[in-house]
């Protein structure tokens, strides 16, 4: 059995694949899509192609031997005498018995070299030049476009991480914060309405997070592909710490295509072969001229002899086809036509195409300086919030209301970094030339020179109950706590007025610090607190009508980060 299960193990190890891990930056990326793209490989073997029909078109001009074998079989007599002085005197000079045979057979080898077809050969000859050509820009269009569409892959694959990234810390963030809202319900300073509120928000937090988690696969896949690496390759970009954007005293520069541009010299070169079509159907109203030598090897005869050699030259001039010279060139007419019109209508499309993306491209540099502003404005009301928190002038809530902020703004500043990225790679395939000159390149602010923020805590509130301990109820002589001494409840007749709840604990502790704090942000007010029916109340009485009840509590909410009400009176 030992034996069995090691042999297994063995096996096992021998068959199993390992799962490789790439790190790969944007330099990496476009190395490996010039190196694996099918396309850009199917236009370099269509260039190949075009350069062997260059090379056919070449051997036109040298001499072509060629083999001719023929067997006849004949329905003639056998035999034929012809009589003597049958064609003059002494021709023949005796009667002549011909003895024939039906059957009959010749291979001859003949050597034509051609002189003249009017100017047809030069004509293909400049045809597939020029096709050649055209192959060539194509490809080198092709690799641009592979290259701009793996950039364009590569920065979105980035952007889907940094929105998984942002989502995950907002639905963190919100998760903190319905656990610190529990806790304030459970000590009466939250309502149930909040509680639902929150918990609903949590939930299409989630929802959108898993649909981030989505696409973030997917385009990673698609990433895969166009690499055209494995699908178990675990893959992890690495993002750049640079980027570039438009120099700034260049915004009233207009750009212009670049008459280099791989897809326009390759239509240039289509026309130009049209040209060559054009001339090279004309060339068949004319004249053929060709040198032949010929050697025939045939059955022996009384006509002939076996070994029979000849040479000299062939005119051949088609006179009529009921039109069809004069219809190919027609045709070859107006396919020159044809790629005339598509040429002019390439260049304003390509001078449209330019304008347009470098207009995206100047837009996206200003989003970026404003999202830029945008998270300094971010980092500066973080640091105010939590330096309020400290001084227990403001709520966990709010610290972490500032940091989903500031997160969600960096996130934004990434995203339009990246999407200038894919414009400016869009704008370079436009023009057909590098942007150097246009361009200049900054750093990319990073996440780590931002404040840190504050670890959850709930130190704004009362310490919860721990789980296992069961509070002890005070004895009812020592109810109410008072701050200063109150009375044991709290009545009209006792304190009159108006009076503001501040919390309800069933732990006397947690009154307790709530009322030392009251105490100290409101000197002029009386805090007490009252025990009815097992629940601690914190209340500032004593206040004289309910408007001034009423703009207490924003006040309350400053100082104590907490939500007073009125209670019915």
């Amino acid at each position: 059995m030992r034996r069995i299960t090691a042999f297994g193990l063995f096996i096992l190890l021998l068959t199993a694949l390992p799962v490789s891990a790439m790190e790969l930056g944007l330099e990496e990326c476009l190395r490996l899509t010039e190196q694996n793209d099918r396309e850009v490989k199917a236009a370099q073997a269509r260039e190949e192609a075009r350069g062997e029909e260059v090379a056919a078109a070449r051997k036109n001009f040298l001499p072509a031997l060629r083999m001719d074998a023929s067997y006849t079989l004949l329905d003639r007599p056998n035999r034929l005498i012809i009589d003597a002085d049958a064609f003059g005197p002494g021709l023949p000079p005796r009667d002549v018995d011909l003895y024939g045979d039906r059957r009959f057979r010749s291979a001859s080898l003949v050597l034509e070299q051609p002189l003249y077809r009017g100017g047809a050969l030069r004509q293909e000859l400049e045809r597939t030049q020029r096709l050649e050509a055209q192959a060539g820009y194509e490809t080198q269009r092709r690799a641009d476009l592979a290259r701009r569409d793996t950039e364009e892959l590569f920065l979105g694959t980035l952007n889907a991480q940094l929105q998984r990234e942002s989502l995950v810390k907002n639905l963190e963030s919100r998760r903190e914060r319905l656990r610190i809202l529990r806790e304030r319900r459970a000590e009466g300073y939250a309502q149930e309405e909040d509680l639902l509120l929150q918990q609903s928000e949590l939930a299409f937090a989630e929802a959108e997070a898993q649909r981030a988690r989505i696409r973030e696969k997917v385009a990673l896949e698609r990433l895969k592909n166009a690499l055209y690496l494995d699908k178990d390759t675990v893959l992890t970009l690495r993002p750049p710490r640079h980027y570039r954007r438009p120099r700034a005293t260049d915004d009233d520069i207009s750009l212009t295509a670049s008459p280099s541009r791989a897809d326009s010299l390759a239509l240039e070169q289509q026309l130009l072969a049209a040209d060559s079509e054009v001339r090279k159907a004309r060339a068949r109203l004319y004249p053929e001229i060709s040198l032949f030598g010929q050697y025939t090897r045939q059955d022996n005869n009384n006509l002939d002899r076996d070994e029979v050699w000849s040479t000299g030259a062939v005119l051949e001039w088609t006179i009529f086809e009921w039109g069809k010279n004069l219809t190919e060139i027609r045709r070859a007419q107006a396919e020159r036509l044809r790629l005339n019109h598509q040429r002019a209508v390439h260049a304003r499309g390509i001078s449209d195409e330019v304008d347009e993306l470098w207009g995206k491209v100047r837009e996206k540099a200003l989003l970026v300086d404003a999202w830029e502003l945008k998270i300094r404005l971010n980092r500066t009301s973080l640091q105010r919030v939590r330096a309020e928190f400290d001084e227990g002038r403001s709520t966990l809530a709010e610290v972490l209301a500032r940091e989903a902020e500031l997160l969600g703004a960096y996130y934004e500043y990434r995203r339009e970094i990246n999407e200038l990225g894919v414009d400016l790679a869009y704008l370079r395939a436009a023009l057909g030339s590098p942007l150097d000159e246009w361009l200049e390149e900054r750093e990319i602010l990073p996440l780590e020179v931002l404040p840190q923020p504050p670890l959850p805590t709930t130190s704004s509130l009362p310490p919860p109950l721990p789980a296992t301990a069961e509070p002890e109820p005070p004895p009812r002589a020592q109810a109410p706590l008072p701050l200063p001494a109150p009375p044991a409840a709290i009545t009209k007749e006792t304190w009159p007025g108006h009076s503001v709840q501040l919390g309800a604990f069933n732990n006397p502790a947690n009154a307790q610090a709530l009322g030392k704090r009251a105490g100290v942000a409101f000197p002029e007010h009386r805090v007490a607190i009252d025990h009815i029916d097992g629940t601690y109340k914190v209340l500032i009485t004593g206040l004289e009508d309910r408007e001034q009840t009423r703009a207490l509590l924003p006040v309350i909410r400053q100082k104590l980060a907490v939500d007073g009400f009125l209670p019915k009176e």
